[in-house]
């Protein structure tokens, strides 16, 4: 794999790669990313090596916000498949009224990666029916575009299944395919919910833990270059 920027090292990190465009959830990623941030653990940083209106968008806000991530160009297809091994976690967005026009294809080498997976996203995305098919049962979680608190949670659950992973070691998933198996009509019906945050569905909201964010805002300006940025939280 790609090695991880410094200034992730020690981090979880979720990655979203490629371009992020107009077809791009945005509203619940910075809100959802905002709230584990204010009011969660904050645990889970954002790796954006995207290009495109989206990923110029999130980092303005992030910057605005104070939030941690970090951010990088795209990388070369040769070097593709190395980045796509060095997250923790995958994020993949598509916008509701995108469905059936657009199909973004990273979701083939995210799978492929064997890492896990949140889709923000519609249940009748094609996206959702593949992760569902392929990806163990609890590496996977769906969010519904406009629910930032099932964003937030899944953020959570990201954060303890690769703690839980560090203690344990990552299955294989062989154990976790059962689902496999079953009628494509359940697949798009049954809502998956890890079981290790099986007391707190992605519906849950994580405002009122706290009302301070864990971050000391932006270190450094980003070049207009493309060079890569990053903006580190304080460690408290």
């Amino acid at each position: 794999p790609e090695p991880l920027p410094a200034a992730l090292a020690g981090r979880c990190v979720l990655l979203y790669s490629g371009n992020y465009g107009v077809a791009h959830e945005i509203e619940t990623v910075f809100e959802g990313y905002r709230r584990h941030h204010v009011s969660g653990t904050g645990r889970v940083v954002l790796w954006l090596s995207a290009a495109g209106a989206g990923a110029a968008e999130l980092e303005q806000r992030f910057r605005a916000a104070g939030l941690p991530f970090h951010r990088s160009a795209p990388v070369a297809l040769e070097r593709l498949a190395g980045l796509l091994e060095a997250p923790d976690g995958h994020l993949v967005t598509l916008k509701d009224s995108f469905v059936g026009y657009v199909m973004p294809s990273k979701i083939y080498a995210c799978i492929e990666s064997k890492r896990p997976i949140i889709f923000c996203g519609s249940a009748e995305s094609d996206v959702d029916l593949l992760a569902r098919e392929a990806v163990p049962r609890g590496d996977y979680w769906r969010v519904s575009c406009g629910d930032p608190g099932g964003f937030a949670s899944a953020l959570e659950a990201l954060a303890d299944d690769e703690e839980e992973e560090a203690v344990g070691g990552r299955s294989d998933g062989d154990e976790d395919d059962e689902h496999v198996d079953e009628e494509p009509h359940d697949l798009l019906e049954r809502s998956i919910t890890p079981r290790r945050a099986a007391e707190q569905p992605l519906e849950h909201d994580v405002r009122g833990v706290g009302d301070q964010p864990d971050v000391a805002g932006p270190t450094q300006a980003r070049p207009d270059d493309g060079q890569q940025q990053s903006v580190e939280p304080t460690v408290q």
